[in-house]
Parts: structure tokens; sequence; C-alpha cells
């Protein structure tokens, strides 16, 4: 049984041991799973969505916690790595990560502590519909791309002009908290499991 745990928002915990890279840009790929091509497609994504919003969302992606030695816990190493980059206005508190641990199957996605309380499931929706089929599908790069777009679009954009946040894409009857279970092709059962926590702080 192979799963991926997507969580949401975090527990603001010191980075203690853990190994956290100095950010050189706005994607790290530490675990070198994207061509050249990918990359560059993500990083223009990141790069029109701040310009465009003044807001900052990074993207890492690493092996596994263990290489970076983290804590037992992804509520505790998202909450390192957010920090240790310092993302977002210090001010605002706007920052958002998405961290992916590719060989432990793990996902989250961590608002920093401005956002309203809507954002939360703002971003289940984005898990849900969008990062998580590609994801389901090995199309890993096509996954975190679509993420970042609707990330800016569905969260960062609505509150850098201070429109609402639409929590949920319209006609959805999905729950807001949910144990989200998807079947690959072949039999290969992934779940997708939301953890609520504080949010990030600087």
């Amino acid at each position: 049984m192979i799963r991926w745990m997507f969580c949401l928002l975090l527990l603001a915990w010191p980075a203690g041991a853990q190994e956290v890279p100095a950010r050189l840009g706005w994607l790290g790929d530490y675990a070198a799973v994207l061509t050249q091509d990918e990359a560059a497609r993500i990083e223009a994504a990141l790069e029109t969505g701040r310009r465009e919003t003044g807001i900052e969302v990074a993207v890492a992606v690493i092996p596994s916690r263990r290489d970076h030695g983290g804590p037992a816990g992804l509520e505790d190493f998202a909450t390192g790595w957010f920090n240790a980059w310092g993302l977002g206005d210090a001010q605002r508190n706007d920052g958002i990560l998405i961290l992916i641990a590719r060989d432990d199957r793990e996902l989250r996605i961590a608002l920093g502590s401005g956002y309203p309380p809507e954002a939360e499931a703002a971003a289940q929706t984005v898990v849900d519909r969008t990062i998580l089929p590609a994801l389901r599908d090995g199309r890993l790069a096509e996954g975190i791309e679509a993420g970042v777009i609707q990330t800016y679009d569905r969260i960062a954009r609505p509150f850098a002009t201070g429109q609402g946040i639409v929590p949920e894409a319209e006609g959805s009857d999905a729950p807001l908290v949910l144990l989200f279970l998807g079947v690959m092709a072949g039999g290969v059962l992934w779940q997708s499991r939301r953890r609520l926590g504080d949010r990030a702080v600087r």
C-alpha cells in the first residue's frame, strides 16, 4: 500500500536539527525529479504569480524528510522549512509553501498566519482537484505547475486584492474536512489525509 499524505497548515515549532538548504530560488528540486523544461515552466508560474500579487509562493521537492534530518512528524518538518526560508511579508504573514516529500509520499501546503480560515478549505481544494489527480497518474511536474497556478488564483490573488477567498470550486459539495481515498490503475491504493493545526508563522 502506497500512501500520499496531504496536510494543510503548520505547528509553529523551530527547525531544531533539521537541515534546510538556503533558498536560491522559488523552486527547490532537491530530489532531481524535474527536467530543465519542467522546472522552467514551474519557475515561470511562480514568477508570474509573485509579480502580479506580491505574494511569495515557494515549492520544495525533496527525496524524503530523513535526507534533511527532519523530525518524525510532517507538521514539524514543514514548519521548520517554511520558517527557515522566511516566506512571505513579515507584517502580512502571507507566504505559502508547497512541500513534496517524494519517497515519503507526503505533500504539505503551508499557509502563513495572515490568511483567513476559508483559505484552508481553498488549499484543500487545490490539493484534491489539482495536485492529487496528477500525482496519482505519475504527472509530478504537471501537478506542481497546475498547483502553483491554482494556489495563486484561488488563494494568493484574492487575498492580495481584498476579494473573498472561495473555499471550494463552484458546484462542489465535498466536505471541508475529509479522508480522500483514490484507487490508481492496477489496484494501488492512494490516500490523502488532512490534519489541521496552527498556521505557520515567520
